[in-house]
């Protein structure tokens, strides 16, 4: 329980219970045509340090009608929030690991500054206990990475302030229970070799964003572009034998990589974070050692992109 409260203005209490959340209700997916998105209106504020995560929500979330902002960590979303005042978001999406402040710490901020702002944790990781941290840091839930637009959409329209979600829900509704892959919505189809799990599945990226070619281009070329820096820590931190960096690196990359579809990178990923977080500098040196190989294959599949009828 906590409450806020200034002489001659008023005060405000908010209660916070932990609460097991139930799934939402199946409802019938609205055909937007003249909708304008089904996130018409509402400015969300979005803290994540990964500048692919960035434009994977800008890609997503503005197509649906929103307004979005994004900084690179917890500590600017502060500043943000007192510069531009509570009431100029509706809701604050807010990845966990960042830099300079990570997402526990700024939303225990937040809920002195604003205690009725809503705070939505983005995670890669999907333990129960991951989830009770959010909540107990005060968030009201937690989507985990990569991003399903659907279920994003769905907690959104839940949690958001009410200034604009009221109207829109008289509108319309959204689906729920989303697969985590959905078939694109435009009949595209992909070269054989454009559809390996083992290397990059563009059926992935595709229901990402919707199928388009041109950005799923742009995404996939960040994607390769991004990942050899982060290949480049990760000898850095194998020559120091700096294992806590090797978990921090897994963990960033991972849910970009199976953003695009890079399912097997994704896994390695999935590993070496395990085996840093666990201190195993050996184990996570052949897994190194494995990331570059399927990076290679990787980098190469997303060069025959730019030539490939998709």
């Amino acid at each position: 329980i906590d409450v806020v409260s200034a002489p001659q203005q008023g005060s405000t209490f908010a209660v916070r219970l932990p609460l097991i959340e139930a799934a939402p209700p199946a409802r019938a997916a609205p055909a937007a045509a003249n909708s304008g998105g089904r996130l018409r209106g509402i400015a969300i504020l979005a803290a994540e340090d990964n500048k692919m995560n960035q434009m994977v929500l800008a890609e997503l979330l503005g197509a649906e009608g929103a307004r979005l902002i994004c900084v690179d960590n917890g500590r600017q979303a502060l500043e943000r929030v007192r510069s531009d005042g509570v009431q100029a978001f509706d809701i604050i999406l807010m990845d966990i690991q960042m830099p300079e402040m990570d997402g526990f710490e700024a939303t225990r901020r937040l809920r002195e500054l604003a205690p009725g702002l809503p705070v939505v944790g983005l995670t890669a990781h999907a333990l129960a206990e991951e989830r009770e941290r959010t909540l107990a840091a005060g968030m009201v839930a937690h989507v985990t990475k990569p991003v399903v637009l659907d279920e994003l959409v769905v907690v959104i329209l839940q949690h958001a302030a009410p200034r604009h979600v009221d109207d829109i829900a008289a509108e319309q509704r959204v689906s729920s229970g989303a697969e985590s892959v959905v078939p694109p919505e435009n009949g595209m189809r992909f070269p054989a070799e454009l559809t390996d799990p083992d290397v990059i599945d563009l059926r992935v990226l595709a229901s990402r964003i919707k199928g388009d070619p041109a950005k799923m281009r742009r995404l996939a070329q960040m994607f390769v572009d991004s990942t050899h820096a982060s290949l480049q820590e990760v000898d850095t931190a194998l020559s120091g034998n700096d294992c806590a960096a090797l978990g921090t690196i897994g963990h960033r990359v991972k849910s970009v990589a199976r953003t695009v579809g890079a399912m097997r990178f994704g896994d390695l990923c999935e590993q070496l974070e395990a085996h840093g977080l666990a201190g195993r500098a050996a184990e996570a040196a052949l897994v190194a050692a494995e990331l570059r190989q399927v990076f290679a294959l990787v980098s190469g599949r997303v060069a025959e992109m730019k030539g490939a009828a998709i």
